[in-house]
């Protein structure tokens, strides 16, 4: 079960894409930067996205600050991503994802499946 943090200027747009897919095992919260970034550096089981014009500085901010830059990842404006893409990403410890309100249905159904099948390494 994932529990995935979204705000910004996009979260609405978001916020319906992700209920749309009526997933019981998916568990959206709309927030914003400051609470997610306190929630995310309590909790290794939750996942943020924020939305921002541009998928960069005012999507993760504050997770910057909270998470460190090393575990905030920005898809900006780029037009293809794939699950195994993002498993990269969270194998590396990546947990709070930026993207642009014009990439949202192209880059969030990806993020959001990628989230959900990922299995961390077993040590």
């Amino acid at each position: 079960m994932a529990t995935i943090y979204i705000g910004g200027v996009g979260k609405a747009d978001l916020k319906r894409l992700l209920e749309q897919r009526r997933d019981p095992t998916l568990t959206v919260v709309v927030s914003n930067d400051l609470e997610a970034g306190q929630l995310l550096k309590r909790r290794s089981d939750a996942y943020y996205i924020g939305t921002c014009h541009t998928g960069a500085g005012g999507s993760l901010g504050a997770l910057m600050a909270f998470l460190g830059r090393q575990r905030c990842h920005t898809f900006g404006r780029q037009a293809r991503v794939s699950v195994e893409d993002v498993q990269k990403l969270l194998a590396a410890g990546i947990r709070a994802f930026g993207v642009s309100v014009d990439q949202i249905n192209a880059i969030v159904p990806v993020l959001v499946e990628a989230i959900q099948t990922y299995q961390p390494p077993r040590t």
